[in-house]
């Protein structure tokens, strides 16, 4: 700011946290063996500030060279839209993973234009746009990209002690208390697997990462390959195709799409996909629409999984999981779905719901849970499975809206 005269925008998820976090936060520092209190807000040398330039209202300050620092939020489009006109030199993006992406996708046109710098920090928060960030970040030689865990950051400024900022006696503290550790990985080791509280195969997803389970996993073409559905009327209908070798379940491609009749999935199958099956695991409502249809046009070993509740056939899946092996770039979607599957959280009650969400991600993990519920295997070749057979068109106009393929 006082080499390079502008405006400089810091930009919180909201407003109210820039200002609790910073512009009203008092921070304590330890120098020399002394302790003392500060406003955050102070370490702009006073010297430096204009007259009458600091501003509480718009949380803003001026330094006297005309430079302008001001705290922004991007909680909402409207504040998002905001951003758009001002002409920043440089901008802090605090909590970026936390925050709407949109918020640099206004802001990073004028950078282009005036040749300035945006900073972004910020603790993971999944697999989100925040994650992706990183990953270019850390190939691209024009930026500069560091990740620090608490292994690495420690009070080690001129006259501090340099112990650690947070010890590991406090973290183990935490686990004894019961905290989850895939929030401890995410908070204190800025991990991206970590998974925010309620999800349900969040902490066997981190395993399955951490055993190198979720990998390129090749199709073995003298094997049968299965199939696991969870089958949408109004929404998505999901597939999983696997394979069995010995104790592994090798989940080697995923298929997912909305508002599509039978007809559509019968030819993603055959046309689309290079496996022989040898089993097809439909859901337990599927027994007289898919299952009659897939029959017909020549699907054999098909299995209609059995009426369970919910929760007890989430546990066969958590059962199985240790047995997964995941083809990473052909079940990217089905992984999203694994990893995102969760149970809402009810305010009043402080607790998460019994029932897990029915949102975008539900479809993919039922999917896999009617497989769990029916079993994997054993499976083998079906004779003549593997005979075209031509399906002509999405819908016959004559059939009755309630004998259509579902």
């Amino acid at each position: 700011m006082l080499e390079t005269i502008g405006t400089y925008f810091h930009v919180f998820p909201s407003l109210n946290q820039g200002r609790r976090d910073l512009w009203d936060n008092i921070i304590k520092e330890t120098v020399d063996g002394v302790t003392r209190a500060m406003p955050m807000i102070n370490m702009f040398p006073p010297e430096l500030i204009a007259p009458n330039g600091k501003n509480e209202t718009e949380m803003q300050i001026k330094l006297i060279n005309g430079s302008i620092w001001q705290i922004m939020g991007a909680d909402s489009q409207e504040a998002v839209n905001r951003l758009r006109g001002p002409n920043p030199v440089g901008i802090v993006f605090s909590e970026y993973a936390h925050m709407l992406p949109s918020a640099w996708d206004t802001l990073s046109p004028v950078l282009a234009e005036n040749g300035g710098w945006a900073a972004f920090v910020y603790t993971p928060n999944g697999r989100n746009h925040g994650f992706d960030l990183y990953n270019f970040a850390r190939t691209d030689p024009a930026w500069f990209c560091q990740k620090l865990t608490i292994d690495e950051t420690r009070r080690d400024a001129k006259g501090e002690s340099g112990a650690p900022v947070i010890a590991i006696d406090e973290i183990n503290a935490l686990r004894r208390q019961g905290q989850r550790e895939e929030f401890i990985q995410q908070e204190y080791y800025c991990s991206f697997e970590g998974f925010l509280h309620g999800t349900i195969y969040g902490d066997l997803m981190l395993e399955a990462r951490r055993d190198e389970r979720i990998k390129r996993v090749p199709y073995t073409v003298n094997l049968p390959v299965g199939t696991c559905w969870d089958i949408g009327t109004s929404d998505a209908t999901a597939i999983w195709f696997y394979q069995l070798v010995g104790q592994q379940i090798l989940l080697i491609d995923y298929h997912e799409d909305t508002l599509k009749q039978a007809q559509h999935y019968a030819r993603v199958l055959r046309e689309q996909k290079p496996y022989m099956y040898g089993r097809m695991i439909l859901p337990h409502d599927a027994r007289w629409s898919a299952e009659d249809y897939f029959s017909s046009v020549g699907f054999r070993g098909i299995e209609i999984a059995r009426s369970m509740p919910v929760q007890a056939g989430i546990d066969e899946v958590r059962q199985h999981f240790s047995r997964f092996m995941f083809d990473e770039l052909k079940t990217t979607r089905g992984i999203e779905c694994l990893e995102k599957y969760s149970r809402p959280w009810k305010e009043d009650l402080k607790s998460y719901g019994r029932e897990p969400r029915h949102d975008e991600y539900s479809h993919g993990a039922d999917a896999l849970r009617y497989g769990a519920v029916a079993g994997f295997g054993p499976m083998q070749f079906v004779p003549g499975a593997g005979l075209d057979i031509k399906v002509e068109s999405e819908f016959d106009p004559r059939m009755p809206e309630v004998m259509r393929p579902w």
